[in-house]
């Protein structure tokens, strides 16, 4: 279902009684996870109970910022003999922490599974980071490339995946092309990567066995820009979906963000 979806449904009436400032944002929460179909209480029984059916299986939204998973995976790190996963997951030891290379980013985890990092920290990157650790298989890509709706474990997540990672950077890309691509070229470990018909294509590894490929389509022919997002195949085994969710969604909001305060200060007038 999308939003208009779910809205097309409901009361219309902006009341207020889901906590939520309108019918539209109340239906945006609920697709995303951050609502629940419950919290309207002018949806009848069977409206709710057809709503439920299509929706589908949905990740809980109390566990939507990580909260939950980040308290869950500590409590598991303890025991972990991070030297003797160094070396599987392409990392090294460093004062007693292992460290990771993540976006061209030093990022390293101590024996609690507490995060540490020179540059500014992302919070979105603790949970996976975590999880890679923990239960990745350390298998190498070898260049078989998908989407992410085409790996095997990705539901329910995919819907969530193309909501939060590919279609804001698909947004990025048609409003300020050119900014978009000096911000994946920023982080990007290597470019032109061969066997995709796309005018650029950027390779960035947010995790060193994880790699995200952005390729983009150059509008042509009245035809808008366009913004795909691949993973190779071996994340199936070496990351869970939630947090190749929480990795896409996360470059997504990072990549806004640089955009907003470069058109910040684009706009401040010359004195």
């Amino acid at each position: 279902m999308n939003v208009l979806e779910i809205l097309k449904v409901l009361e219309r009436s902006n009341c207020g009684e889901c906590r939520k400032p309108s019918c539209m944002a109340f239906a945006t929460a609920v697709l995303q996870g951050q609502s629940r179909l419950e919290d309207c209480p002018r949806l009848d029984a069977e409206t709710l109970a057809e709503l439920q059916k299509s929706l589908g299986e949905r990740p809980a939204a109390a566990d939507w910022n990580g909260a939950d998973a980040l308290g869950e995976l500590r409590a598991r790190f303890g025991g972990v003999d991070l030297a003797a996963r160094a070396e599987r997951l392409d990392g090294f030891m460093q004062d007693g922490r292992l460290a990771f290379h993540c976006l061209g980013k030093l990022f390293a985890l101590d024996q609690g599974g507490g995060l540490h990092s020179d540059c500014h920290q992302n919070p979105w990157l603790h949970v996976p980071l975590l999880a890679y650790v923990l239960d990745s298989a350390g298998r190498r890509p070898a260049g078989d490339w998908a989407r992410f709706a085409e790996l095997k474990p990705a539901r329910p997540w995919e819907r969530f995946f193309a909501h939060r990672c590919e279609a804001p950077l698909l947004e990025l890309a048609g409003s300020d092309p050119d900014l978009m691509l000096d911000i994946l070229d920023l982080f990007a470990s290597r470019r032109d990567i061969a066997g995709f018909e796309a005018d650029q294509t950027f390779l960035l590894l947010p995790l060193p066995k994880v790699p995200f490929l952005f390729a983009y389509h150059r509008p042509e022919e009245g035809l808008p820009a366009n913004m795909s997002v691949y993973l190779e195949r071996s994340a199936e085994v070496n990351l869970d979906p939630e947090s190749l969710f929480r990795l896409g969604s996360g470059m997504a909001q990072m990549f806004a963000r640089i955009a907003a305060r470069h058109g910040q200060a684009t706009a401040v007038p010359a004195r």
